[in-house]
């Protein structure tokens, strides 16, 4: 053996601890190392910092902050361009501005106390919306950036005036006047508003104080004769033009005026002005009203109600099914309701169905999911669709009754996962999988909302003003169809792409003529170009209906082959229309 061979023999040899055993192995002649255990998984890195308003109030900012949203948790593979922008821009300005990026539903960290669905746009695509840009500064200054396209070249136009200051814009500040009013500008604010120890009634309005002007006169409350009427009250109004000043961000200052109440004692309590006209005696009302200790509890009960709850159960009795409806009517009256068999009739507002097993299963179980959808209910409370729930036994009410034969009960009573459905304006019903965040949920419930779901031939396909033997159906104008008839019919639902359609087509015609001396409308509908209500539809096409004139919601039979000839077709409809002639 030469010495080359006698080194390899020993290396062989060599024992190896193995990281997940205690024993000791020695390789075996084989090259390959065989463990004991399957190796663990690498361990994950440590999870990112979060700083939610909670405790952004309190976090230092050491370097001004370029802040982005958009919908990366989801739809990150849509805006990479815009990432690619952010870090090209990090890279030249990285030494002195921190660049952050957020996901859509984290922007309550900068709007406390709001539901993130409320600040979702109903009017784009996630896959098409564009950043939302925020600048801030070391003293917490945020600056909201209104640009179309958000390009490079605006954004490093952005960092520069971040740097420079020139986003928080000022007037000069003026000499005193004569006016009651105390005219305010950026850079007196927190001489002015913030170190004031009177309480202030802050109007941010468009262009100067101009108290004798026609329009002031005409329009506006008569702030000069409300200063002197309140001069001995501790109460000072301050006017700033906010289309030339900087405001600070927390006071929303969308549109002019803006009229807010800051107490004297707690700055970062002010309320807005929203009680109706803007004339003097409402704002005097307001001033009043918000005056001393009964100021400070109406101010807090009004921020209760504008502040977003999560829904929650009650923690000091157990909840039944039977209990939960009045539950969520007295403490989230904006949010999901129960299933009703008589309202989802009348109702023309689009509906999610969420059906959970509240007989076998606590509905602390489901406390998750109720928040989810009690989230998206709530900021979505004011469109046509309605979120509902209710419990396994209650499908009898989104279905007729001729189709719960064909549901799978037994594997729906022993299944802990919700059921959901939703039901458009066409009274169609799809099936859909529970979605995962709230914000998909939002997503799908505009597609609702705007009847993105569903697809239909126009109703000129049917071409009623023709005489056809096989009369086209449309999925825009099915129900109407269906529930207009005075004749039991016979309903196919085909794929036109399919190769064997053209068949079941020609029989539908050859047969046509002697099934109307039954009395029975023949009628088709294409899937590929229809959607389909999930009581019509099929894993595989074409399938069959007959559908009688009377009591239709029980007697409707589903008939299913693939293969039936001319003869087996004419048969299931004479059988049937004899029945219900």
């Amino acid at each position: 053996m030469t010495e080359e061979e006698e080194e390899f023999r020993l290396f062989r040899q060599i024992t190896i601890e193995d990281d997940e055993s205690n024993q000791q192995i020695i390789k075996p002649k084989t090259i390959i190392r065989k463990r004991k255990y399957p190796p663990r998984p690498p361990r994950l890195p440590p999870s990112p910092q979060q700083n939610l308003h909670d405790n952004y109030v309190d976090f230092a900012i050491e370097r001004p902050i370029i802040l982005a949203f958009n919908h990366f948790r989801e739809f990150c593979y849509y805006h990479q361009d815009k990432l690619d922008t952010l870090f090209k821009l990090s890279l030249q300005y990285g030494d002195r501005i921190e660049f952050l990026v957020g996901d859509q539903m984290d922007m309550d960290v900068l709007y406390p106390n709001t539901n993130p669905i409320e600040l979702l746009s109903y009017s784009l695509r996630p896959e098409d919306q564009n950043i939302q840009v925020y600048a801030i500064n070391e003293r917490k200054w945020v600056y909201e950036h209104f640009d179309a396209y958000n390009t490079e070249e605006t954004l490093a136009e952005l960092c520069e005036n971040l740097l420079n200051g020139s986003i928080y814009r000022s007037q000069a500040i003026p000499e005193p006047g004569e006016t009651l009013v105390k005219i305010c500008v950026h850079l007196s604010f927190e001489k002015v508003v913030w170190q004031s120890s009177q309480d202030i009634l802050l109007i941010i309005g468009y262009g100067d104080y101009s108290p004798r002007d026609e329009y002031h006169l005409k329009y506006e409350p008569n702030y000069e004769e409300l200063a002197k009427e309140f001069v001995d009250s501790n109460v000072k109004i301050v006017y700033m033009d906010g289309d030339k000043n900087y405001t600070k961000f927390e006071y929303n200052a969308g549109g002019y005026p803006t009229i807010l109440f800051i107490p004297h004692n707690d700055k970062n309590a002010f309320i807005h002005y929203m009680q109706g006209a803007r004339d003097t005696e409402n704002m005097r009302n307001f001033i009043k009203q918000n005056v001393g200790a009964q100021g400070e509890k109406w101010r807090q009960e009004d921020r209760n109600k504008l502040k977003y709850k999560p829904f929650s159960l009650a923690t000091d009795k157990q909840l039944t099914y039977e209990d939960l409806g009045l539950y969520v009517d007295e403490n989230f009256p904006r949010s999901f309701q129960l299933l009703n068999r008589n309202s989802l009739k009348t109702d023309n507002n689009c509906h999610i169905i969420h059906l959970f097993d509240f007989q076998g299963t606590p509905i602390t179980y489901y406390q998750d999911i109720l928040k989810k959808i009690h989230q998206v209910a709530q900021g979505t409370f004011c469109y046509a669709v309605k979120f509902l729930i209710g419990d396994f036994r209650d499908v009898n009410i989104i279905f007729p009754k001729w189709y719960l034969k064909h549901l799978d009960n037994k594997q729906l009573e022993n299944s802990k996962q919700p059921q959901v459905y939703a039901i458009d304006r066409m009274k169609l019903i799809y099936k859909i999988s529970d979605l995962p965040t709230p914000s998909s949920w939002f997503y799908y419930f505009v597609k609702l909302h705007y009847s993105q779901l569903s697809y239909s031939q126009t109703p000129y396909t049917c071409r009623p003003w023709r005489r056809d033997v096989v009369k086209t159906c449309v999925a825009e104008n099915f129900h109407t169809h269906i529930n207009n008839s005075r004749h039991n019919i016979f309903l196919t639902i085909y794929r036109s792409n399919y190769i064997e359609s053209h068949k079941i087509l020609n029989i539908l015609n050859e047969i046509a003529q002697e099934v109307q001396d039954f009395g029975v409308e023949l009628l088709k509908m294409d899937v590929k170009y229809n959607s389909i209500s999930v009581e019509y539809s099929f894993d595989t096409y074409p399938v069959h209906f007959f559908i009688p004139k009377r009591n239709r919601d029980e007697e409707t039979v589903r008939y299913i082959n693939k293969n039936s000839s001319k003869e087996n077709i004419l048969e299931f409809i004479r059988n049937n229309s004899g029945k219900y002639s």
